[in-house]
């Protein structure tokens, strides 16, 4: 009987779904449930964090770090890291910001090719060299605390956007954004206008990015993730099972991880079958793939962590 009311209810929760625009981004839900998982589990284990926010949000330097991060106010410690998390891709909207702000938050390189930084990011606007960036000024104990407030809302972010599997490659097409599919009987076709290719209706980056996450979880809002969060803390114990120690403390050895987070990711393409055949994603794409979408946000939350715990 549950099983039929669970199955009922994710069918007009996708009926529902397919009828209203779509969000992007890892979607702001899914960045703020990494920033609030790593943040819980770093509350327990490392007082650095909560040391920090509260000298970001009320220290004598508090007027610089609002104005470096453009009039906002750090939240409280507990609710943090769910905000910070998404500042960047808040940051990027903003008027005057440059093309450039949008590339560090993914990388391109072709569909079988494993990340150069000389071949695939030499101007270093990618996902992989800022995330490597902002956690070295992040650790830097002597940096301003503007610096700092900024770094770690990049590093919450980026280490999200890491594990979501359309920005850790794809440069044939863009990620995803070119491979237009049909949700859930809704069909999405290729348009061009003026060199510019688009999709009439929705395109693989945009439900990996937060389509799957809402649908299957049922949360749309930031503010409302207690549903997801009892839906992602089971899995905390099963993936940091896997993760090996995180012991890195040179540029090189912070280089060797982060590479292999990233290669780990763009192995799901292929591995978990992300591309659907021809184009359709119906309801048994959906439930087959939301483990996959819980455990990859439960491993960023697990891996921002660790990482906070070594820079802080």
């Amino acid at each position: 009987m549950r099983q039929r009311i669970l199955a009922l209810g994710l069918s007009c929760l996708l009926c529902w779904l397919s009828l209203v625009p779509l969000a992007w981004a890892w979607g702001d839900v899914g960045h703020a449930a990494i920033g609030e998982l790593a943040e819980e589990a770093l509350q327990t284990q490392d007082p650095r964090l909560r040391t920090l926010i509260l000298r970001l949000r009320e220290g004598p330097q508090r007027p610089q770090v609002r104005k470096a991060m453009l009039g906002f106010v750090v939240p409280a410690p507990g609710r943090a890291l769910r905000t910070l998390a998404n500042w960047p891709d808040w940051y990027k909207r903003q008027p005057g910001m440059l093309s450039a702000d949008d590339q560090r938050h993914y990388v391109n390189l072709p569909f079988t090719a494993r990340y150069q930084r000389t071949q695939h990011c030499a101007n270093g606007l990618c996902s992989l060299e800022t995330l490597l960036e902002q956690r070295a000024i992040l650790a830097r104990q002597r940096t301003s605390l503007a610096q700092r407030a900024v770094a770690l809302a990049w590093v919450a972010h980026l280490v999200g956007d890491m594990h979501q599997p359309l920005h850790a490659g794809q440069a044939e097409d863009r990620g995803g954004n070119l491979t237009c599919v049909t949700w859930m009987g809704t069909p999405s076709e290729r348009l061009t206008h003026d060199g510019k290719v688009s999709c009439s209706g929705t395109n693989l980056h945009v439900v990996w990015d937060s389509t799957l996450l809402e649908t299957t979880s049922g949360v749309t809002d930031p503010d409302a993730l207690a549903p997801l969060l009892r839906q992602l803390r089971p899995l905390w114990q099963r993936v940091q099972a896997t993760e090996p120690p995180l012991t890195a403390r040179t540029p090189e050895e912070w280089r060797a991880v982060v590479e292999r987070w990233h290669h780990e990711t763009q192995a799901l393409i292929v591995g978990a079958h992300i591309y659907p055949p021809h184009g359709v994603i119906d309801a048994a794409y959906v439930q087959r793939h939301s483990q996959t979408v819980r455990l990859q946000l439960v491993r960023a939350a697990v891996r921002l962590a660790a990482m906070l715990q070594q820079s802080l």
